[in-house]
């Protein structure tokens, strides 16, 4: 990313500098897409869409439903 910003190395590599266009048509473009992304998994729009909020509990990463601290606990005793 720093090629672009010093004249040297993107003309040394055949590039061309960054456009103004870059600065008032992408960039904002960019922060945009973030934004909307960012609200789409905080609010799980995604998962609402597909219906996969009525399925039950979330599954965690061990493949177990989530049930707190006890479900864990009971779990790590019975794996020892």
């Amino acid at each position: 990313m720093a090629i672009l910003f010093v004249p040297a190395l993107y003309t040394y590599f055949g590039l061309t500098g960054p456009a103004k266009p870059v600065f008032v048509v992408v960039l904002p473009a960019l922060v945009a897409w973030f934004l909307v992304l960012s609200a789409a998994f905080r609010l799980r729009l995604l998962d609402r869409i597909l219906g996969l909020d009525s399925l039950g509990p979330a599954v965690s990463e061990g493949g177990v439903a989530d049930e707190g601290r006890a479900g864990a606990r009971r779990l790590r005793t019975t794996r020892m």
